[in-house]
């Protein structure tokens, strides 16, 4: 059984989206940033999820990039675009094919 809290009283007029509801995505198109352990662990757990597709991958190493559409080929999904350098990241920000951005960067 899942013990939820109650939803906290907001200040008047604060907007939150703590009740949002949206119609679902039939595809949800991701771009994640920041290619290392924890971001290949992911990618491996997407692999699982039907209705996703991994649209780009970000990272500083080509070597995390070659590993992350590796992983993409095995599990038989297409193959993401590529970026990498510094600010590479803004330009996967700034794509409106893609749904959500997974940053999987150290924040250290």
């Amino acid at each position: 059984m899942i013990k939820s809290k109650p939803i906290p009283t907001r200040p008047e007029g604060q907007k939150n989206v703590l009740k949002l509801a949206c119609e679902p995505i039939p595809l949800v198109r991701i771009g994640i940033i920041g290619l290392g352990v924890r971001a290949s662990r992911a990618l491996n757990r997407f692999m699982h999820i039907e209705g996703l597709e991994i649209k780009a991958l970000c990272d500083l190493s080509p070597v995390n990039i070659e590993h992350a559409q590796n992983i993409l080929r095995i599990n038989k999904r297409s193959k993401a675009d590529e970026y990498t350098g510094q600010k590479a990241w803004k330009r996967v920000c700034e794509r409106d094919d893609i749904d959500l951005v997974y940053i999987c960067t150290d924040w250290l």
